[in-house]
């Protein structure tokens, strides 16, 4: 009853929870469970069940007085389960209330036993609960609610983001890593290859082969350019790295991509230099000191996947900052990281809305069925207008949304499938 283990196996063990939920009010619009495995490891589907009561204790519990599961899982992840992972399910909230005891049914099936470690260990079972009146929030601000997002502090995991190998369910679908079928961890990381560097102050380029770049508010500003190369796969990261050299400083730093790489660092000048596209690709902040190496982590999805690449280095809202060149042995380096994401028959899955236009229902779903987390409703500037969960929506098959109340005119919605690939139709009210 008291032992550091909690264990669950298919047809024999099965391990339960009970929370007090006490100190929260209103709707419960996020339930996430994490179990670190102990001891045990093993793999297959995990899935949580609510309890059908919480008048049991872990030292008198027993086959008779158990509680039931009631309904349909809360939440399911499968795969392997790896000594001292946290695994996390994204619970179903729609079956949660707040304000008193809840109970939690964990149970295995189709594959090897686990065991967790219990609540007399530094590592016991966590619910994170957001409850209240307000509804849904965003806090990271990446444009999906925590009832959907499955880590709402970081706005690198989304249902919108890409799967990567990292040990981290970037992209909420409760699947990680390897255990995505749409994902091959063979990720190959290594430098760019950089092919110039300079900077220009004002209109003219004072030093093409110098041993600095330098960066200053409304004077200076550096270009550097590489050759990405033919890459493994889809580019899943790149980091930018550049050391401070002879002219510490501080303020902001942003990097930006060039609209071209026609340019060579000695030829490099006014009349003929890449201009700036679109917002930065990463900004840091802070003091850059001497020796120090920088590092920006760059929006992938603005990057080409082969070929040559301009970044431009932009400081300001503080003094100006040196780093070494491409003539010396800190030169600049890109850090990219590639790998092979299978898509096989999801790739030809297409979203559908019926009917479209539409006045007050519209039907959303996919030519091949499958499982959805959310809707999202855009204008045709960019606003979010709506946030919907699947569960919420789901009906015989696809998800009825209700849009009586958006005005006549075009919309952008945009959901996402079961491997996370996104997928958006423009949407027509009339009346």
């Amino acid at each position: 009853p008291t032992g550091p283990i909690l264990r669950v196996e298919q047809g024999n063990r099965e391990t339960y929870l009970k929370f007090d939920l006490s100190a929260f009010s209103g709707p419960i619009t996020m339930a996430e469970l994490q179990m670190t495995v102990s001891s045990d490891p093993g793999n297959g589907t995990l899935e949580v069940f609510l309890g059908s009561n919480s008048s049991w204790t872990e030292t008198g519990l027993n086959g008779a007085n158990k509680p039931t599961a009631v309904g349909s899982a809360l939440a399911s992840i499968t795969g392997t389960h790896a000594l001292g992972q946290v695994k996390t399910w994204n619970l179903n909230v729609a079956q949660l209330t707040s304000g008193g005891m809840l109970t939690l049914i964990v149970k295995h099936s189709n594959g090897n036993d686990v065991a967790f470690a219990s609540d007399e260990t530094a590592q016991a079972p966590k619910l994170n609960i957001t409850a209240g009146s307000g509804g849904p929030v965003d806090a990271d601000g990446d444009g999906f609610f925590n009832d959907v997002d499955c880590n709402d502090n970081n706005p690198a995991i989304n249902p919108g983001a890409l799967e990567i190998c990292d040990g981290i369910d970037n992209n909420c679908d409760g699947l990680i890593d390897g255990d995505d079928p749409a994902l091959d961890c063979n990720i190959v990381t290594g430098p760019a290859n950089l092919i110039d560097a300079t900077y220009l102050m004002g209109a003219s380029n004072p030093s093409p082969t110098g041993p600095i770049l330098r960066t200053e508010e409304g004077n200076r500003v550096t270009y550097i350019k590489f050759d990405m190369g033919t890459l493994s796969g889809p580019l899943v990261q790149a980091q930018l790295k550049m050391q401070v050299a002879s002219d510490p400083g501080n303020g902001t730093l942003e990097v930006f991509l060039g609209s071209s790489s026609s340019w060579t660092e000695s030829g490099l000048n006014g009349s003929n230099k890449p201009a700036q596209v679109g917002s930065a690709l990463a900004t840091i902040n802070g003091t850059h000191s001497l020796g120090q190496t920088k590092t920006w982590n760059l929006d992938i999805s603005r990057l080409p996947a082969i070929g040559l690449v301009t970044l431009i280095v932009k400081h300001s809202n503080g003094n100006d900052v040196a780093f070494a060149s491409d003539e010396t042995a800190q030169a600049p380096q890109l850090i990219i990281s590639s790998g092979s994401i299978a898509v096989g028959a999801k790739s030809i899955n297409t979203l559908s809305l019926s009917p479209n236009p539409a006045t007050s229902e519209i039907a959303v779903g996919f030519k091949q069925p499958t499982r959805m987390s959310a809707i999202f409703v855009y204008d045709m500037t960019g606003k979010l207008l709506q946030a919907i969960p699947a569960h919420e929506a789901a009906s015989a098959g696809d998800y009825q949304m209700n849009v009586s109340s958006l005005p006549s005119g075009i919309y952008l919605v945009k959901t996402f499938d079961a491997f996370g690939v996104p997928h958006q139709k423009k949407m027509l009210i009339e009346r």
